[in-house]
């Protein structure tokens, strides 16, 4: 069968039923959990990897990589996850993950919201972090 939700096939076993939809897992997860503007899970990602050891990796394979592609400049919600091939609702949680971590911000040009790499700036532009967790 194919997820109600994405379009993805999905084994039997494995759908889900919500809201009156049949999805599979990560839908069903996103349609539980949606990304928030205050996202608790965001905050406890960021805190429990600012209270790893002097050494210790402290971010995903995915928020490097997320890092990375946001090296080469800034972009909108749509090419970034074009970019990064995450779902919107995954890379919302990663981007508000690193916002909280002071990795990421965002602001407006020409009416698009861009994320790019955290600037000193960012610690006193209340307007960046509602741009990024407001996404």
């Amino acid at each position: 069968m194919k997820c109600d939700r994405c379009g993805e096939s999905v084994a039997p076993e494995e759908v889900r039923e919500i809201h009156g939809q049949r999805v599979c897992e990560d839908c069903y997860m996103d349609l539980l959990s949606p990304a928030r503007p205050c996202d608790p899970w965001a905050a406890m990602a960021a805190k429990s990897a600012s209270q790893l050891s002097e050494g210790e990796e402290s971010m995903t394979e995915t928020q490097h990589g997320i890092l990375d592609i946001l090296g080469r400049g800034p972009l909108t919600l749509e090419d970034l996850a074009r970019k990064s091939n995450l779902g919107q609702a995954q890379l919302e949680r990663e981007l508000a993950t690193l916002h909280r971590m002071e990795k990421i911000g965002a602001n407006l040009e020409n009416g698009q919201r861009k994320y790019r790499l955290w600037t000193t700036r960012d610690e006193d532009d209340d307007e960046s972090a509602a741009g990024v967790e407001g996404a």
